[in-house]
């Protein structure tokens, strides 16, 4: 975390870091605010060319899923989820498959479309494809999805460079094993957009603690990141 940053970045020649305003909670943060999702699959094993010939199999396969998925999403508040379709496919003979988009509704395009990606796919992955060779549609997901919180996040007022306002004294720290070094702390909930400062330094929150190592400096942005770059902030 914040606390090795500058190590870390140093050693992978990394010029720049950026430190959300919760950085120990974001992956919380995260979760609270992604897309709500569900996931159904049901094996299919057939060729391409059966499906393609008849879809009635897949399109019924397709509507269960689909009624699992929503049915799930609704317990959850989802009311109008966006309902997708996916195949899992591969030449017959392979024992691994590519996943591609299966446009809806299912129909014989649709698997013409699923088979021309999967090919597509193959190549890219492999570096080349089979198109001569029979296709096997192996297992049919269907995924629903339901738009997260979405929160705005909000922009502050410029302050300026001044970050007097954040230090709450100093600390002997050792970088290395020269000796230690008295080294200004500052409160990272008091620090201001347009706050600047140069390393060594430390800046405490609740949830994590930042070191900026000598040679570093700081900068806040507007949304309260915090900036860590080498040299002058």
């Amino acid at each position: 975390g914040p606390l090795h940053a500058c190590e870390l970045a140093d050693a992978l020649a990394i010029p720049s870091i950026l430190l959300p305003p919760m950085p120990g909670v974001l992956s919380a943060f995260g979760m609270l605010a992604a897309d709500v999702v569900n996931d159904a699959a049901q094996t299919v094993l057939e060729t391409v060319a059966t499906l393609r010939a008849d879809p009635a199999l897949l399109t019924t396969i397709y509507e269960s899923l689909a009624v699992r998925v929503t049915a799930v999403l609704a317990e959850e508040g989802i009311a109008t989820p966006t309902v997708d379709a996916l195949l899992d496919m591969r030449y017959r003979g392979q024992s691994y498959e590519l996943t591609v988009p299966l446009p809806l509704p299912v129909d014989a395009a649709a698997l013409s479309d699923a088979e021309a990606a999967f090919h597509a796919a193959h190549a890219q992955r492999y570096g080349y494809a089979m198109p001569d060779e029979t296709v096997e549609a192996v297992t049919l997901r269907v995924r629903g999805v339901g738009p997260g919180a979405n929160p705005q996040l909000p922009r502050f007022e410029h302050v300026g460079p001044d970050a007097t306002g954040a230090h709450i004294g100093d600390k002997p720290v050792w970088f290395d094993d020269t000796g230690a070094v008295a080294t200004p702390c500052y409160d990272r909930a008091r620090l201001q957009p347009g706050n600047r400062f140069a390393g060594p330094a430390v800046i405490v929150q609740f949830d994590t603690t930042t070191v900026v190592a000598p040679g570093w400096s700081a900068r806040v942005d507007a949304m309260g990141n915090v900036w860590l770059r080498h040299g002058e902030a």
